[in-house]
């Protein structure tokens, strides 16, 4: 997805390539695609923090047995390009600047974006899809 996002973004494959080179060896922790122990634990301390940041929406999550690290393992691994739009775009160009903490800013800004309607939500499904569907395009 991350190689596709690019070349559509206009990189030769060869520039693809050397970005996603890039990435995976000098912005994004190496441990993320080999042990995947520095990706658990960022899932673990944005857990943490969104629990601190936003503690009703924390506790909705679990109430409604929407399982968070599910949706973060693709998004960090993948850059955010899943769903590609214009805030793809602001987050790899703010990854390629300052790193892989800029996750955490995302998804927080993302979740609290959405506080309300997600409050609402009473089922996990609806939860995950009307989320991806208004946001992300």
């Amino acid at each position: 997805m991350l190689a596709s996002y690019l070349v559509i973004k206009g990189l030769s494959e060869e520039e693809a390539f050397w970005v996603i080179v890039h990435l995976i060896e000098e912005v994004i922790p190496r441990e993320y695609y080999s042990t995947m122990i520095s990706l658990t634990a960022d899932i673990n301390l944005l857990l943490l923090f969104l629990s601190a940041r936003h503690p009703k929406l924390y506790k909705h999550l679990k109430k409604v047995n929407f399982e968070l690290p599910m949706v973060l393992v693709e998004l960090f691994i993948t850059v955010f390009t899943t769903n590609v739009c214009e805030v793809t775009d602001l987050i790899m160009d703010m990854v390629l600047i300052e790193g892989s903490q800029v996750y955490f800013k995302a998804v927080l800004t993302i979740m609290g974006y959405f506080e309300k309607e997600i409050l609402q939500t009473t089922e996990f499904c609806s939860l995950n899809t009307n989320r991806q569907s208004s946001f992300f395009n």
